[in-house]
């Protein structure tokens, strides 16, 4: 399929639109809903099993196929491309030696995080289908060209970089983020999870590496 030039405007609209809706869903919306709800289950089900995926998944998937000329890798291709995952192995392994290492050790041992809850891996199974869905399948899909791909995925990382602005702020950790250099490690891994998209033409990559790198971090304690 030869790629066309993608009008700006339904570019930017897009995320806009859909920054701003998520913005208001975690700044005010969702801490209303958990505040009314004392099941962890229905919360995590409700926030992240369906309203995550209304916001991001369902509307990144319907712009690529609304602009499929204009995509890098074509929609369905990018559901169907072959894997050699043992390629990808080593970059799961590294990531839970990199969360062992970065958690400190209570009486020498590393086991699970005090405040994980069983109910996290709600989110945990969807975070990377609809981040993933819409930060490569849609927007790095739209812009990349063979002679922009870095820079492409460079300003790909900004934008996956905003996108935990809201949740950030909501925690009040939005500060922290910046001045304990966190954020450095949100833009390492979108320029991974966004290679892996260019290497391998396929969603799942980043979605699985996604997956990995946030249950690591979020289960080991």
């Amino acid at each position: 399929m030869k790629q066309n030039n993608i009008p700006l405007k339904p570019l930017l609209l897009s995320f806009a639109v859909l920054y701003g809706i998520w913005a208001v869903w975690e700044l005010w919306l969702n801490p209303l809903m958990t505040s009314h709800l004392s099941n962890p289950w229905l919360s995590n089900l409700l926030g992240d099993g369906i309203v995550k995926n209304l916001v991001w998944t369902l509307p990144a998937f319907w712009l690529m196929g609304r602009y499929e000329p204009h995509l890098y890798v074509p929609r369905k291709e990018l559901l169907t491309a072959k894997v050699n995952w043992l390629k990808w192995l080593p970059w799961m392994v590294g990531f839970v030696v990199f969360a062992i290492l970065c958690t400190p050790a209570e009486d020498g041992r590393i086991g699970i995080a005090a405040d994980f809850h069983p109910s996290d891996f709600v989110w945990l199974a969807v975070v990377g289908i609809t981040e993933e869905s819409f930060a490569r399948g849609w927007l790095l899909n739209a812009t990349l060209r063979e002679d922009n791909k870095w820079k492409a995925i460079f300003l790909n990382a900004l934008a996956f970089l905003a996108i935990h602005f809201p949740i950030w702020i909501h925690k009040g950790i939005f500060v922290t983020a910046f001045t304990s250099f966190g954020f450095v490690t949100i833009l390492l891994l979108s320029i991974l999870f966004s290679w892996s998209f260019v290497k391998t033409r396929s969603i799942a990559v980043p979605v699985v590496l996604h997956v990995v790198y946030d249950l690591a971090v979020t289960v080991i304690g």
